[in-house]
């Protein structure tokens, strides 16, 4: 388990933090400006289902559908996906 510190005046609050919920930021936004992070689900403007994934070659696109991967820097289509949810909190989306 890990957790992290909030500061408050009165002392220290711990919160639980689940390990595998965390993920790392891509440096990319959505459609509506939240930051796209490891394990989110995202759509497309065709309403496709991808999950976003890192694999040696980078940040991916996996379509839920099917096993295709999609870079996500080869033409810019990040700045139109939205994110509808995550694995971790939304796993009925796969």
């Amino acid at each position: 388990m890990f957790f992290y510190k909030r500061f408050f005046y009165n002392g220290v609050q711990f919160e639980d933090v689940i390990l595998e919920s965390i993920g790392q930021y891509t440096g990319l936004k959505d459609v509506n400006g939240m930051e796209i992070y490891e394990g989110d689900i995202i759509t497309d403007s065709r309403k496709r289902l991808f999950k976003v994934e890192w694999n040696d070659w980078g940040w991916f696109n996996r379509p839920i559908t099917n096993e295709t991967s999609y870079p996500f820097f080869n033409n810019g289509i990040m700045k139109y996906m939205e994110i509808i949810g995550n694995i971790y909190e939304n796993p009925e989306l796969l």
